[in-house]
């Protein structure tokens, strides 16, 4: 009520000031213009003062509203929610609603596990499961290091075996062997599967400096060989870095051809299986290892993941590193460009192509048939 009394009185003054300002416009009278002009200002700032102090006691009292609806939508809201929950008795109270905590998962270890039990994981579809109290990728890499960390060690002999290096990197590797429908099992089931570090990517110029071969049974990883080897030339920065090898670990190490005998016996006539086959084909090559082509069948697995490994949408990958495509097949490992690693992973690929293309989940029933 004040406020409108002072507006009525505002706008009259404002008013008055307007008139008298004009006549005495009229007549030339100086002092009737000021005393009109300074009135008109007074009722002008009278009247806006009293304007907004209006407009915001009522916007003041627009927000007491809104809060006190949401307070009366919240207490509905408690209610509801208090009878969903069959609160029934007259004294229960209404619990403050707690922050969701982040779940947590028990830790899990590779000595955690049974390794027969994980090799039977892996044959079938089962290893891409993970019990609910543990991290899905966690527990996947426990049951691969699982795997191979209890693989019986080759014992390798140190040999003053004369290997001479190839003085030409070219050989008659072309590309790898195929799995289809068709392919005989017995063929399949038995295999080394085999990888290379080295200190660069040039063939004549570089070396090997870690070799690893792993033999799988019924396609089963059993027995692993795997050393260090000497190089010629020190380890770069750059290749330290990738594969996590130092020149320190190096000191001491054979050479390839004092570890020669040793590999090719634990190889045997096998299938061998590799990732990128032909780069490690043209390193141990030209190190000195001459194989027949013609009568030793290889598995490459990179040429065979891109032809028949797609992603859940059956679209092609787009990565066919060792890495991407067994994360792809629900195969997950650490030690990424450490050879032993590297080894088993595209031995257990093998495996998932296999069931791929022989359209089954279990290589367990390929095996009893």
């Amino acid at each position: 009520m004040k406020n409108t009394i002072f507006k009525v009185i505002g706008a009259l003054v404002l008013c008055a000031g307007i008139v008298i300002a004009y006549t005495s416009l009229n007549k030339f009278n100086i002092l009737g213009m000021l005393l009109g002009f300074i009135l008109a200002i007074v009722g002008g700032v009278v009247l806006g003062c009293f304007s907004v102090t209006t407009s915001k006691s009522s916007n003041n009292q627009n927000q007491k509203n809104v809060i006190n609806i949401n307070k009366q939508n919240s207490s509905s809201e408690i209610q509801g929610d208090v009878l969903n929950k069959n609160v029934l008795d007259n004294n229960s109270k209404v619990d403050t609603p707690k922050k969701v905590e982040k779940r947590t998962y028990l830790p899990i270890s590779p000595e955690d596990l049974s390794f027969e039990t994980t090799i039977e994981k892996y044959l079938t579809t089962s290893h891409s499961k993970c019990p609910c109290e543990y991290n899905y990728f966690d527990y996947l890499r426990a049951e691969f290091d699982c795997i191979l960390n209890n693989l019986t060690k080759e014992n390798i002999t140190i040999s003053s075996y004369k290997l001479l290096r190839q003085n030409t990197i070219f050989f008659d590797y072309e590309k790898s062997k195929t799995v289809n429908k068709n392919s005989s099992i017995k063929f399949l089931k038995d295999f080394i599967a085999i990888d290379v570090e080295t200190t660069g990517l040039k063939t004549g110029y570089n070396d090997i400096i870690e070799l690893s071969a792993i033999k799988f049974e019924n396609f089963k990883p059993i027995s692993i060989f795997s050393t260090l080897l000497s190089p010629r030339k020190p380890v770069s920065e750059e290749i330290t870095k990738i594969t996590g090898i130092t020149n320190d670990m190096l000191v001491g190490k054979p050479k390839f051809s004092e570890v020669f005998e040793s590999f090719i016996s634990f190889v045997g006539n096998l299938p061998l299986v590799m990732h990128n086959a032909s780069f490690d084909l043209k390193f141990l090559y030209v190190s000195g290892w001459e194989l027949d082509f013609e009568k030793r069948k290889i598995y490459d697995t990179l040429e065979l993941s891109r032809k028949y490994v797609k992603d859940f949408h059956d679209e092609k990958l787009d990565s066919y590193k060792l890495v991407d495509v067994c994360e792809e097949v629900s195969i997950y490992f650490n030690g990424a460009h450490r050879s032993s690693a590297d080894a088993l992973a595209a031995g257990l690929l093998f495996n998932e192509i296999v069931k791929i293309r022989k359209e089954t989940d279990n290589l367990l029933t390929l095996l009893e048939n």
